[in-house]
């Protein structure tokens, strides 16, 4: 039979299945850095928000706050409200926002006004605009300020304290039934107000249109932030633009990643299914790594082989107590004809004649013993099977030869 070597009969050569474990590894650390990654908001480009250029956004109003000489920065607002002043441009309603905005001590609340829809060729710009409902951002403003309801409406702003009359496109939202001072406000609402609580300051502007990037460059919109600033903060004073409002810093609401799903029913599922695959695949595999198996031993030809086999196959068909009293009555027979007992006993009869002959004979055990011995033997016991044997041997041999006494004649 041809002997093949080790590394012919292997799937893998070590090297192979060293660069496939790699590459597996490899492939599952991307696979999770870019998961644990994607648990991130992304810069929305197009929002309402410090980093967005479009219509909406407050690029404009964040650089042209460095111009002015303050100390600008985009910011966390739960971590800095105690440090300048805190502007909260157009947030959402969430946990967040009111936990930032009591925290604060000088803060500038911006209400929105309108949602956008990014434009999917130009993911910075928006392709259309909607105002949101009066309702929704009443909502905002109670839960941040405890009073209040929005309106659209219109009308002179008599009361003007920042001397700068602010352009806004349409209808202007305003307030009311509120406690605040009104900065600059008409007979119907406040576009602007203040309230104070001991050393804490907040000013709420209600219409965004000023400082978003279409409006703040109209009429004396520039201006007039320029005035609502300086009543906020000194010259060079800092400012954080609260980002975290909008999905971003260390205080905003994670999304849920595909692993904070993995903790939850029925998600958790699939991890279990997972393993139940991979441990199923090394079952249905494993036996293909490592040394080959050896071939099965070929059947040698020769008489001890064949007897060796035969008596395998009867011990293996649970045999042996057929097969040893078979072998007695072969024994038995065989030294009866060579002594010539004679014709007509029965076995009874026959065991008796053997007896007597094998005792004159000098014979170690009659007959009758190992005929008994063979009765009550055990066939589970192979050894007793194998001593009766040997025993009915060696009283053929005494009973024809004679009792001589040595283990190698028997």
């Amino acid at each position: 039979m041809r002997q093949s070597s080790p590394n012919h009969d292997r799937p893998f050569r070590t090297q192979t299945l060293a660069a496939l474990a790699g590459a597996i590894f490899f492939a599952f650390a991307v696979s999770l850095l870019l998961t644990l990654a994607g648990g991130d908001r992304h810069e929305d480009k197009a929002g309402a928000n410090s980093s967005s250029s479009s219509a909406l956004g407050h690029l404009g109003f964040y650089e042209f706050l460095g111009k002015l000489g303050y100390r600008a920065s985009r910011g966390d607002g739960l971590a800095d409200a105690k440090k300048g002043v805190v502007v909260l441009a157009e947030p959402n309603a969430d946990a967040s926002t009111l936990a930032q905005f009591k925290n604060a001590r000088v803060a500038l609340l911006v209400l929105p006004k309108r949602h956008g829809h990014a434009d999917t060729m130009h993911p910075a710009w928006i392709d259309s605009a909607g105002a949101r409902r009066p309702s929704e951002v009443t909502k905002l403003l109670v839960e941040l300020l405890g009073e209040g309801e929005v309106l659209r409406g219109g009308g002179e702003f008599k009361t003007n304290l920042l001397g700068a009359t602010p352009t806004i496109e349409g209808p202007p939202q305003l307030v009311k039934d509120t406690a605040m001072t009104p900065l600059v406000a008409s007979d119907k609402g406040i576009l602007l107000g203040e309230k104070r609580d001991g050393d804490k300051r907040l000013l709420v502007l209600a219409d965004p249109d000023p400082i978003e990037n279409h409006g703040l460059g109209k009429g004396d919109n520039a201006a007039f932030v320029a005035a609502l600033i300086a009543r906020l903060a000194e010259k060079g004073g800092r400012i954080f633009i609260d980002e975290s409002i909008h999905g971003f810093g260390k205080s905003a609401p994670k999304e849920t990643t595909p692993l904070d799903l993995l903790s939850q029913f029925p998600y958790s599922l699939a991890p279990l299914q997972i393993l139940l695959s991979i441990g199923v695949l090394l079952a249905a595999t494993i036996a293909r790594f490592g040394a080959p198996e050896r071939a099965p031993v070929d059947l040698r030809a020769g008489k001890l082989d064949l007897i060796a086999n035969t008596a395998r196959l009867l011990d293996f068909g649970r045999h042996r107590g057929a097969t040893l009293r078979r072998y007695l009555d072969m024994e038995i027979q065989d030294a009866a004809q060579r002594l010539r007992m004679p014709q007509g006993l029965s076995p009874s009869e026959a065991t008796e004649w053997l007896d007597r002959l094998g005792k004159t004979r000098g014979t170690k055990q009659s007959c009758s013993e190992i005929l008994a011995l063979a009765n009550q033997h055990d066939v589970k016991d192979a050894g007793a099977g194998l001593r009766i044997a040997q025993a009915a041997h060696a009283w053929k041999k005494e009973i024809l030869d004679g009792y001589s006494g040595r283990s190698h004649d028997r």
